[in-house]
């Protein structure tokens, strides 16, 4: 509930594998800290949400007016970790914690934090574990500096200095302080990247494929050409088609030898600086 503080004990934490809901409001905050008389980094062992693989979306969570601090003592090492599930973060803090302010491992790359505060964490604000099947969407995030976040495997921000962000995490545009109001985002400015399969099932034999027609446009519904696009599955393999072109397409196919629904997904490489990620399309 609303200006609710829940205060874990060292060593102990929580862990959801259904769905959770802390919506608090910008008067009456929710907070998970720790139950100390010294504040310490790590106390405690964090917040964990997961799903399982044979139903990666069968978990979820929803923060909003949060502060999450003083977590990732514990082996998955973050205030919040994300394993095969997605998280939606907005109005909130991630901070202080003894390892990664979030930790979204494989298939919880699919989750969006945005207009919330990542700073002072002892590892990376953010990392994504799950890059190979989705981008971590983190805009207009406060990174605990004017200039961004420090990024050591990009060229979209040389000269952050603010807290490290690491490969998978689209964390353009960021805000150049605390509790800056990013406005609200021109159609035109945003871009549309849909996939549509050629056909919706195919054997599992490992050799048979599926295409993909990957379209990227802008908000105004003109083609975007070259831009790299990178297709992702949670099964089997996706082999990436390339560069956008004149008509804002590209393609792409997926294979696999298990049987069973993949969901796929696509974004625009990071060296491209443009956040952007498909809609998911599920083939058999």
């Amino acid at each position: 509930q609303p200006g609710t503080e829940v205060r874990f004990q060292q060593y102990a934490g929580l862990t959801s594998w259904g769905k959770l809901a802390a919506l608090g409001t910008a008067s009456q905050p929710i907070t998970f800290t720790g139950q100390f008389t010294t504040p310490v980094a790590g106390w405690w062992d964090g917040i964990g949400i997961k799903g399982s693989q044979s139903a990666p979306n069968n978990a979820g969570a929803t923060f909003d007016y949060t502060t999450i601090e003083y977590g990732g003592g514990g082996y998955e090492t973050a205030n919040l970790y994300v394993n095969f599930s997605q998280v939606a973060v907005s109005h909130s803090a991630i901070r202080y914690s003894g390892g990664d302010g979030v930790y979204a491992f494989y298939g919880g790359g699919g989750s969006n934090i945005q207009s919330s505060q990542i700073v002072s964490n002892a590892g990376f604000g953010m990392r994504n574990g799950g890059y190979a099947v989705a981008v971590l969407l983190a805009a207009n995030n406060w990174w605990g500096a004017a200039t961004g976040p420090t990024i050591t495997d990009s060229p979209c921000n040389p000269n952050g200095t603010g807290i490290r962000v690491g490969t998978g995490v689209a964390f353009l545009p960021f805000l150049t302080s605390p509790d800056a109001d990013p406005g609200p985002v021109a159609p035109s400015e945003t871009a549309i990247l849909t996939l549509t399969p050629t056909r919706w099932f195919a054997p599992a034999d490992g050799i048979s494929r599926i295409y993909i027609t990957a379209t990227l446009r802008d908000g105004a519904g003109l083609p975007l050409p070259g831009r790299t696009v990178r297709l992702a599955t949670t099964r089997g393999s996706a082999e990436s088609g390339g560069i956008t072109d004149v008509q804002g397409r590209t393609f792409a196919y997926v294979t696999s030898t298990t049987v069973g629904e993949a969901e796929l997904t696509a974004n625009l490489t990071q060296t491209a600086c443009e956040t952007v990620r498909s809609a998911i399309a599920n083939v058999n």
